[in-house]
This record gives C-alpha cells, sequence and structure tokens, in this order.
C-alpha cells in the first residue's frame, strides 16, 4: 500500500483473484465488468451500476450496496475497505440511471515504472 499514490497496485496473483471474486459476485447481481483501455499499462476495469437516484451521493450508496467490503490482512491485522474506498466514478450520469465505477486497485506487474 503507497499513500502517496490515489491507487493501489497488488501483486498479479492478488490482483486476479480480486477481479475473479468481484467478477463472481457482481455477475450474480447481473453486473458484468468492462475493461478500459486493455493496451495501457495499467486498464481500468469497471461496472455500470444502475444508481439510486441521479445526485453523486445517490450514485455511491448504489455501489455500497452492490459492492462488497474488502478485508485485506497484513500480518493479522486487517483493513476493511467499503467500496467507496477502493472504487472511482468515472464521470457523471452515463444516461438510463447509470454510472460507471472502477476498480482501484491494479497490476503490480503492469504498473508504469
Amino acid at each position: 500500500m503507497d499513500s502517496g499514490t490515489t491507487f493501489n497496485y497488488l501483486p498479479t496473483l492478488a490482483f486476479e483473484a480480486l477481479v475473479v471474486m468481484l467478477e463472481g459476485l457482481l455477475m450474480e447481481k447481473g453486473l458484468n465488468y468492462k475493461t478500459l483501455n486493455p493496451d495501457s499499462e495499467s486498464p481500468d476495469i469497471c461496472w455500470d451500476l444502475p444508481t439510486l437516484g441521479s445526485t453523486p451521493a445517490d450514485a455511491w450508496a448504489a455501489a455500497a450496496e452492490a459492492f462488497p467490503t474488502l478485508r485485506l490482512r497484513f500480518d493479522g491485522a486487517a483493513l476493511l475497505l467499503p467500496a467507496q474506498r477502493y472504487l472511482f466514478a468515472d464521470g457523471g450520469d452515463r444516461g438510463g440511471g447509470r454510472r460507471r465505477f472502477c476498480l482501484g486497485f491494479f497490476d503490480n506487474a503492469r504498473a508504469p515504472s
């Protein structure tokens, strides 16, 4: 974890496990992810989420309802991350009451050097 950057970079195996876990949980809710800019060093993994209203607060409430709280373990200590701590909103309303949320974790193997 790097407190000097907006995003977090995980080792490849941990990143892939996180994406697979989220993909499985969210597919059960009818949400499929999209990879944006797949050829970049850090492609974005995003979901278009139906919101509960038109304001950013409504959108984040929908994200908190749809996405799980992550539990990261560090030598016996646990860090709990609700959706608003590991996602970022990509733009405003996407039409049809949807907003895009993207994962704030990236694969360290693809990190810019």
